[in-house]
């Protein structure tokens, strides 16, 4: 499933959308953040026997959803790690009021992830803000590859991230 193939879902067109309407790099954290709590959710539903009961009547949090498409092998490492970093990341800004999302804050999201080096070299941010909307795509980008071969019965190993092509 390639990254080409994703930004033809509904589902990914509307992230970008709401990225657009966000109005602070903290809007864009939390966006990127429901929109990738949605995904997991979507993993635990099709990946775990009885998922969606577990959802609403557990009410795991985010880190917890995490960990158990983690535990059913339904992520690789790198994004695995880019989504903990954006759970702090996400954490943060809502427990310390008035705090910004920072450039180390960026790098820790999205350093994980080749593609977000590969969007960067073909985007060639020049400010920050740019800079985080690459990473929070990257990153819900390929969390939603892994959602749609759960969705379609595909095992982990056949969810292939390909080299991104920037649509003008």
């Amino acid at each position: 499933m390639s990254v080409e193939h994703l930004s033809k879902r509904r589902d990914f067109l509307l992230f970008e959308e709401q990225m657009q309407k966000a109005g602070s790099p903290s809007g864009e954290v939390l966006i990127a953040h429901l929109f990738s709590e949605t995904l997991l959710d979507r993993i635990i539903t099709k990946r775990l026997p009885g998922g969606a009961k577990f959802l609403e009547k557990g009410k795991p949090n985010y880190a917890q959803k995490l960990l158990l498409a983690e535990a059913l092998n339904n992520l690789s490492d790198d994004v695995a790690q880019s989504l903990t970093q954006l759970n702090k990341v996400r954490n943060q800004l809502a427990h310390n009021f008035g705090r910004d999302v920072t450039n180390d804050d960026i790098q820790h999201i999205g350093s994980p992830l080749a593609m977000f080096g590969q969007l960067k070299a073909q985007i060639k941010p020049t400010d920050t803000r740019t800079e985080l909307g690459i990473a929070l795509a990257a990153t819900c980008a390929s969390l939603s590859a892994f959602a749609s071969a759960a969705e379609e019965g595909l095992p982990l190993g056949s969810v292939k991230i390909a080299n991104p092509k920037i649509r003008n």
